[in-house]
């Protein structure tokens, strides 16, 4: 039995209402994502950013610091996933198509300190 198989006729998985809330680390709410549709942003208030973003492309490095001076470092060589989501009925995998197209995430991974 493949992990991909195609779920029986009348499977009512894509029925199943799935969001995904995206908040910021003052506990505010950032994004909402509804599976089944493209992203929208949720209504934010315009506030000054409380990190500072800068690139060293010598070492490709993405450097985040926060206003406490904590600092962390991401490859800017993000890795691409397949969005997969398991059919209640039968527990196989399906990636999950969005407008006909399948769902990709690109995550960069943290670099160790040096």
């Amino acid at each position: 039995m493949s992990m991909l198989e195609e779920e029986p006729a009348g499977s009512e998985s894509d029925d199943r209402p799935c969001t995904i809330y995206t908040y910021s680390s003052e506990n505010e709410l950032v994004a909402m994502w509804d599976l089944r549709r493209r992203p929208w942003p949720a209504e934010v208030t315009a506030a000054a950013p409380s990190v500072e973003v800068s690139y060293d492309r010598s070492r490709h490095v993405i450097r985040i610091t926060e206003q406490n001076g904590k600092t962390a470092e991401f490859d800017d060589r993000p890795e691409r996933f397949l969005l997969m989501i398991r059919s209640p009925v039968t527990k196989a995998l399906k990636p999950v198509i969005d407008f006909g197209k399948p769902v990709y995430y690109y995550l960069a991974r943290e670099v160790s300190p040096e």
